[in-house]
């Protein structure tokens, strides 16, 4: 039985490392969320400013060309973000898993040993009762 403790306290564990860690990645993932929508604000100020303004016009093609790096950067940071929250999800959810399934082990082991204790205190009790109603003869 204290084996199944072991082993539900170390999945418990395991499970609150992946929830930490699937936690850490969603953070960093709204981080690039949100630094690539200001990009595409940026982007689009930049764009209504350079049609009213012939001089930023001129020297809009070289400054998208850089700004289009940035963003598919921004793009594929998102991506791979959201590619490692879902695998993060994932194990999490393995974890829980394993996790539950060690519980339910443990909490069926304990309820067989319970069974098996009412069990011998009725043996015990029957036979104190029949020997109570039947003294051995000395």
């Amino acid at each position: 039985m204290r084996g199944l403790d072991t082993l539900v306290e170390l999945a418990r564990r395991n499970a609150d490392e992946h929830r930490a860690a699937l936690a850490r990645i969603g953070g960093a993932k709204a981080n690039a969320d949100a630094a690539q929508a200001t990009h595409e604000e940026q982007q689009a100020n930049e764009a209504r400013v350079a049609v009213n303004d012939p001089a930023i016009l001129a020297t809009l093609d070289a400054w998208s060309r850089h700004d289009r790096r940035v963003g598919q950067a921004l793009s594929a940071r998102c991506a791979e973000l959201g590619r490692r929250e879902e695998s993060a999800r994932d194990e999490l959810r393995s974890a829980y898993v394993d996790m539950k399934r060690l519980q339910i082990a443990r909490d069926s082991a304990r309820q067989r040993e319970r069974a098996a204790a009412s069990q011998r205190a009725e043996v015990r009790a029957a036979e104190a009762f029949a020997s109570s109603r039947h003294p051995v003869a000395a």
